[in-house]
């Protein structure tokens, strides 16, 4: 399990169980977009899951790595480092 998930205690779900309990909500009220802004994005968490969105698009870095110094220096997000940023946006 990985540092969202120990930081906040929540159950983990498939994206797709997800979506379709988002579905769920046929007439969102006002507090339920409160509650759950995914429902503003639902058609675009759908692409995602379809093979439409941004996730289905390969990307690469190679061009910004030969022209950013900063690039190449680059290391994967850590742990420590996921969870120092969970704790200072204190959501």
């Amino acid at each position: 399990m990985g540092p969202i998930h120990t930081f906040y205690a929540v159950q983990v779900v498939g994206m797709k169980q997800w979506i379709e309990e988002l579905e769920l909500i046929a007439s969102p009220t006002d507090e339920d977009l409160a509650n759950k802004p995914a429902l503003n994005l639902l058609e675009f968490y759908r692409s995602l899951i379809e093979g439409e969105g941004a996730l289905s698009v390969p990307l690469s870095l190679e061009k910004e790595k030969a022209a950013s110094a900063t690039m190449r220096s680059l290391t994967p997000i850590t742990t420590d480092l996921m969870m120092n940023w969970l704790k200072q946006w204190a959501f």
